[in-house]
């Protein structure tokens, strides 16, 4: 007969189980074929995973399925990452999927994964410890290959924007053994500055994930995570996610885009300056129309007092009021007015064609390139000098130095 204290029931059997293979198997990859796949209403996702020999049930949590980058079919060979936990309810056990991609990705998308993990617990993905981009930034710092097509974008997105966005490119190597530490030398040169820039952007064209790789290099990350200054990152195709994307304080798709998310347009900030005038100007005339029905009605109920002295006084005063009314909404107006000037004629200003108009020019080598010093001119170069109205065409007779600026 059965002892009452060895009595089990059958959620206690359950639970030991659980227990036990939660002892014995801790988080496993595991390589299979899918079958049985089903997603439901909620959007979580059932499916066993099989060989020739067994086949064992698994499940993805619907937070966990959203962020699935590529569609799960039955017969497909995938490896997933996961804990094996029992379904009690019909004494099964099953893998609670944390991560799956297709088979054959090899070891760096295991490293990939596995690095990630590691620095999510550690915290360097907080969305909390992310800081704020700032909106109207007058210099940045730049991070890439200073001979890439990213950097050709990102200089020709900042002129098209803002020219008045001073742009500081950082040389790094962008793929391969040495990119890691250059790429970690540009952060700490830009945090150091003595005149620092208002955020860092970090650019790299599409590629591999081999070729991807520096950025997913664990001393990078936590580069990035560390840096006081805000980092925007725009690192391969829209496609592509890195490890820097996530410890980042904005993830662009492209580097072109990094820029344009970076660089306030110059159009919109004059538009908003002329709405803020219309607005102030505005409210101005609704003062001062307000106050002149105002003024009305108290103009009617002194005539209709008739006391002559008070009526002069408030005919005095009313105009006194008249008067610093129109003055204070002509003042402010003309302040507005003199400031939307001087934004005009700083951008004005900028424009290299009335730089020319003023008497400079700009002289060319046979390449087309700007020539900003004598070192860089040989006698019987042949140069092109562009003035505000036309080109000279010229060759140099000889090159006279400055004192103490010719190399010896």
């Amino acid at each position: 007969m059965e002892s009452k204290t060895n009595l089990l029931s059958v959620s206690q059997v359950a639970d030991r189980i659980s227990e036990v293979i939660s002892d014995y198997l801790p988080s496993v990859y595991v390589e299979g074929e899918v079958s049985n796949y089903y997603r439901s209403n909620a959007g979580h996702i059932y499916l066993s995973l099989k060989d020739d020999k067994a086949l064992i049930n698994a499940v993805i949590w619907s937070f966990q399925a959203s962020s699935l980058n590529f569609k799960i079919e039955n017969g497909m060979r995938v490896v997933v990452f996961g804990e094996v936990i029992t379904y009690k309810l019909r004494s099964q056990y099953q893998i609670k999927i944390q991560s799956i991609r297709p088979s054959g990705l090899g070891n760096l998308y295991l490293a990939f994964e596995e690095l990630k993990n590691k620095l999510e617990t550690d915290g360097l993905f907080d969305e909390s410890a992310k800081k704020p981009i700032p909106k109207y930034p007058t210099k940045i710092g730049v991070i890439t290959s200073p001979t890439s097509a990213a950097v050709r974008d990102m200089i020709q997105v900042s002129g098209r924007r803002n020219p008045s966005v001073k742009m500081i490119v950082y040389p790094a190597v962008v793929q391969g053994a040495e990119a890691g530490e250059t790429i970690i030398s540009g952060i700490r040169h830009f945090n150091q500055e003595k005149d620092p820039v208002d955020l860092i952007i970090i650019g790299r064209g599409g590629g591999s994930i081999e070729d991807l790789w520096a950025f997913n290099e664990e001393p990078v990350v936590r580069a990035i995570f560390e840096s006081e200054l805000p980092i925007v990152t725009g690192i391969g195709h829209e496609i592509d996610f890195t490890l820097s994307d996530f410890a980042s304080d904005y993830r662009a798709p492209t580097p072109s885009a990094a820029a344009e998310e970076s660089i306030p347009d110059i159009r919109e900030i004059l538009d908003n300056l002329s709405n803020l005038e219309n607005n102030m100007t505005s409210s101005f005339m609704g003062m001062y129309n307000e106050s002149k029905l105002n003024i009305n009605h108290l103009t009617r109920q002194i005539k209709l007092l008739n006391p002559e002295n008070t009526i002069m006084n408030q005919i005095q005063h009313t105009d006194d009021l008249t008067r610093r009314i129109e003055y204070l909404f002509y003042t402010k107006l003309k302040e507005n007015q003199n400031k939307v000037q001087y934004l005009l004629t700083t951008l004005n200003s900028l424009n290299p064609e009335s730089i020319l108009e003023r008497g400079y020019s700009i002289v060319y080598d046979e390449n087309n390139k700007i020539i900003k010093s004598v070192k860089n001119i040989n006698a019987n170069d042949k140069l092109s000098i562009k003035l505000s109205d036309g080109n000279i065409d010229s060759v140099v007779d000889s090159v006279i130095y400055r004192e103490g600026t010719k190399n010896d």
